[in-house]
């Protein structure tokens, strides 16, 4: 028998699995055969099926992908003591030393064993000899003849036993193929196809990488949302800043630097906070961008957050040449993405 060993990341312990279905689907879905508690992994992320006499994993066009010893597959053949990694859930595959799959017999000692031993032989009476005819008497004188006597029959030959036909040699028994068993994959109905099942492209992370043109819509589409922020957040502020100048003229440049660092603080917790919870600014949402990490694993959390966002300040510096790097590349990846180990899909 094969099973799973499942270490979650809030388990104390790992659980098993026992894989007693020909195939198996794994997401966070509750129509899953088997439920993962992990926000990382997709609804329908991958499935374990059984393949002729062994076990795959499949991909089913996850979000995050799924990891095998640091690289993403879209299928593989499981052996024992294999690990794969799926969001922030790590299994393994376990599968019995004896399996089943192959028994080896030795034809000649079975028949030989199960032959029954041939019937004894009857014994054959030796071959019968007829009685050799007898000189004749001779002659007898009148006188001393006596009253005839009629001779005695004549004795019969007697019959040799029948003798019975020896019994047919016993061959060895005949080996009637047994059909074999059509595989219960085959018969299974085709799989059903979810959403998020869809193979996109060679790409990773489920979806298309995004190129230059989108991302610069995005970029603007931010730029417009954020500049609405500010207008709705300056227009009280400043009359406030006005108010307070007019009683405490002393007051104008503590208020002014205040204001500018509230609005840069405003402006960095638009970009930073949707970053590490989701991977997408109202802008990318609207466009269906997402930041996705190389390794994997959702959401970015704010480390990879802060150094793409450290990316953004080098590349400005720079005369936005890091964000031109997009055009240049085959991963479509900017300084930024390269500085934090990102790159955005279009799904």
């Amino acid at each position: 028998m094969a099973r799973l060993k499942i270490q979650e990341k809030k388990a104390a312990s790992p659980q098993d699995f026992e894989l007693s279905l020909d195939r198996i689907t794994l997401g966070r879905a509750p129509d899953n055969v088997l439920v993962l508690d992990d926000k990382a992994a997709s609804r329908h992320h991958a499935e374990v099926r059984r393949s002729g006499g062994g076990w795959m994993l499949v991909d089913l066009g996850s979000s995050n992908g799924t990891w095998v010893d640091g690289k993403k597959v879209g299928s593989i053949e499981l052996s024992d003591g294999m690990v794969f990694l799926i969001g922030n859930t790590r299994l393994s595959f376990e599968e019995e030393a004896w399996n089943g799959r192959t028994m080896q017999v030795d034809m000649k000692e079975m028949v030989e064993g199960e032959q029954s031993p041939a019937p004894p032989q009857p014994a054959v009476p030796p071959a019968y000899a007829p009685p050799q005819p007898q000189a004749p008497p001779p002659p007898i004188s009148p006188q001393a003849a006596q009253p005839s006597v009629s001779p005695p029959p004549p004795v019969a030959a007697p019959v040799p036993p029948p003798i019975a036909p020896a019994p047919a040699p016993v061959g060895p028994p005949q080996l009637q193929e047994r059909p074999r068993p059509v595989p219960p994959a085959a018969m299974a109905p085709a799989a059903p196809s979810y959403p998020d099942d869809q193979q996109s492209s060679p790409n990773i992370g489920g979806g298309e990488r995004a190129g230059f043109g989108v991302r610069l819509g995005a970029y603007l589409l931010d730029g417009l949302i954020l500049g609405v922020i500010m207008v709705v957040l300056m227009l009280p502020l400043g009359f406030v800043i006005q108010m307070a100048a007019r009683k405490a003229p002393g007051a104008m440049l503590p208020l002014a630097i205040g204001s500018y660092l509230l609005v840069a603080l405003v402006s960095i917790a638009y970009i930073l906070i949707p970053w590490a919870k989701s991977g997408a600014t109202p802008g990318k949402k609207i466009l269906h961008l997402k930041i996705v990490r190389d390794d994997g694993v959702a959401p970015l959390g704010y480390g990879k957050a802060a150094l793409r966002m450290l990316g953004y300040i080098i590349s400005g510096m720079i005369l936005y040449i890091g964000f031109l790097m997009i055009l240049f590349n085959d991963e479509k990846k900017g300084l930024h993405d390269m500085i934090a180990g990102t790159h955005v899909i279009r799904s």
